[in-house]
């Protein structure tokens, strides 16, 4: 599971939080944080990124999808995370996203 200060910055509530403490749950009331904000795509994929390396699972392709986004747009935070994944052999990034 998410921990929780990854999920409160995804845009759960305190009552999102309850729920989720409670067991498996189908919906809450959430909404989602704007994924558009470079901050959340460095920390989603560094959450994902250490469940990668502890458990050797790749990192989901949505989330990489979202880095990169980040990453074409000359971010650098985002840009230095993606370097980094790509020597970790965790990412490969395109080829134009290498020449930043």
């Amino acid at each position: 599971m998410a921990s929780e200060t990854l999920l409160g910055l995804l845009g759960h509530t305190e009552s999102c939080l309850a729920l989720i403490r409670a067991g498996p749950i189908a919906s809450c009331d959430y909404r989602t944080a704007h994924m558009e904000d470079p901050a959340i795509a460095v920390e989603v994929t560094s959450h994902y990124a250490r469940i990668a390396i502890a458990t050797g699972w790749p990192i989901p392709t949505v989330i990489l999808e979202l880095l990169t986004c980040h990453v074409m747009d000359a971010n650098p935070a985002c840009t230095e995370l993606a370097e980094w994944l790509e020597a970790t052999g965790l990412l490969d990034l395109p080829p134009q996203a290498n020449s930043h």
